[in-house]
């Protein structure tokens, strides 16, 4: 049997979050989305859990042109998927920062995307196409999840690198062309579900991480899978497990966890049957980690897992006030029993996000061996 201690080592997750980031970009239903799944079902069953896809449809930004026109040169971007299409023609307008005056003819250059939902859906004033500037710690870009894939804003808007958007900035009333030329047909993804089935279990415990991102994701979610994984194999060998454990691979992160929310939706006695939640979410040992938090209602979960973390040597362990409602696939199962962690790096949700630059193996060790003792815990109960 293998123990915690033998699977939560740097090297072996390492070379799970190599394997998982070698597919390419996971987009949801893209190539490498599909290979993982493939991946992470052989895994699970070469540890003896019995695992298997779960398809669901969902809209798929099929983009054929996405770009900026000014000066007669063009800037390359990436439309925000929750956006609208201008289609092959584009749209035209003069280009203006958030300070000046806005109009309809209006094309806004804006760097701050925490005020863009404010932009969207204001009425009056508001411009007829936004270009939103992000970057990561190189001037790459950074995309921002389509939290309303179902219900787009009515607004296009193109979100160019910081490295490419020096132009951009130094033209003030100078006309301009956004041309984003994109479909939203319906696909399939799939998610991954492993069970580890006992004839004597009482309860079941669900063991949830996503498998989708923008990018390579090596931090964002190589993290979390990885040491999933790890789990699966350490708990599949646990003579004293007393619970069923669930292990869900969710794709669809990156357009409101569409594939969690569809997972429940075919299961709808899913929410009720498990008697915890543990959600492995963004950033799980980033290298260069800038921001992260815990969440839990539950003292008893919030009581174990602060204990579990600070024989990992972590202090200050940042929970969130109970009440306040999570981000990512945990919002799902916000009136349940569920503890989660989220964070953020300098290269997250961009194209940097590899293992060389953004994972500190060690950080991800001392972080599953937290999870192993948490998860011991729970299925011993």
């Amino acid at each position: 049997m293998k123990t915690w201690q033998h699977l939560m080592t740097p090297d072996h997750l390492f070379g799970l979050i190599e394997q998982y980031c070698a597919f390419g970009i996971h987009r949801t239903g893209w190539e490498a989305d599909e290979r993982a799944t493939e991946w992470l079902i052989g895994v699970l069953a070469q540890h003896g859990v019995s695992a298997s896809s779960h398809a669901f449809e969902f809209p798929c930004v099929e983009t054929k042109a996405a770009y900026v026109e000014v000066d007669g040169r063009q800037i390359e971007g990436t439309p925000l998927y929750d956006g609208a299409s201008t289609g092959s023609e584009g749209i035209f307008g003069r280009l203006a920062l958030p300070e000046g005056e806005l109009s309809g003819s209006s094309l806004l250059v804006m760097d701050d995307a925490r005020r863009l939902p404010q932009i969207l859906e204001t009425s009056p004033e508001a411009p007829s196409g936004v270009i939103l500037i992000t970057g990561d710690a190189k001037g790459d870009i950074v995309l921002r999840n389509a939290e309303r894939i179902d219900d787009p804003f009515a607004l296009p808007v193109i979100q160019v690198a910081r490295k490419d958007a020096a132009l951009l900035l130094d033209a003030e009333g100078k006309t301009a062309r956004i041309v984003l030329d994109f479909q939203r047909p319906i696909s399939t993804a799939t998610n991954v579900i492993g069970r580890l089935e006992s004839p004597a279990a009482r309860g079941l415990v669900v063991v949830m991480t996503p498998k989708s991102g923008w990018f390579t994701c090596a931090s964002e979610r190589g993290g979390g899978i990885a040491i999933t994984l790890a789990l699966a194999a350490y708990l599949a060998g646990l003579k004293e497990r007393q619970k069923e454990v669930l292990f869900l691979f969710t794709s669809g992160h990156e357009i409101n966890q569409y594939g969690l929310a569809c997972l429940l939706r075919d299961n709808p006695g899913l929410r009720d049957e498990a008697e915890a939640w543990v959600h492995l979410g963004a950033s799980i040992g980033a290298s260069r980690q800038t921001w992260w938090r815990l969440y839990s209602r539950d003292d008893e979960l919030r009581a174990r897992f602060t204990d579990s973390l600070s024989r990992e040597g972590f202090d200050d362990i940042p929970w969130a006030d109970k009440n306040e409602r999570p981000v990512g696939e945990s919002k799902q199962v916000y009136d349940k029993r569920f503890v989660s962690i989220i964070g953020m790096h300098d290269y997250f949700h961009g194209p940097n996000d590899i293992p060389s630059l953004a994972v500190d193996a060690n950080r991800v060790a001392s972080f599953g061996r937290a999870f192993a003792r948490l998860l011991t815990d729970l299925v011993s109960a």
